[in-house]
């Protein structure tokens, strides 16, 4: 059985700049495919594989100019070998109700303007 996402996932648009700060990475900043209030998704060179076995990642995000600083654990990796690239999903661990509220609003507002698109 799949697990269920406990909240939706967006897709970023391709001419929305939405990146992630991982320091444990190797690449260091992520262009994020996908967005959600309880995760991220982003491609990741096949040196960052390493991630797989650490139990967290640090994820710094600038949404709308709010920074916010997360812990976040790989939930998903789908192998891509033809493109030197993984799929990674984060799933937050310490999001409080504050950063939930800053992330869903900031959220709603880029799909609103048409940066995101439902998945």
């Amino acid at each position: 059985m799949q697990r269920q996402r406990k909240s939706p996932r967006f897709l970023v648009g391709p001419n929305f700049p939405l990146t992630a700060h991982i320091p444990q990475s190797s690449s260091k900043i992520h262009k994020l495919r996908t967005i959600g209030t309880n995760g991220v998704g982003f491609y990741a060179s096949n040196r960052d594989a390493k991630l797989l076995q650490s139990g967290e990642v640090d994820i710094h995000l600038t949404l709308g100019g709010a920074k916010i600083q997360l812990k976040g654990k790989i939930q998903y990796c789908q192998f891509l070998p033809k493109s030197a690239v993984n799929f990674l999903g984060v799933e937050f661990l310490d999001c409080d109700q504050r950063t939930n509220l800053i992330i869903k609003t900031l959220l709603e507002g880029a799909l609103q303007k048409g940066h995101l698109i439902i998945t």
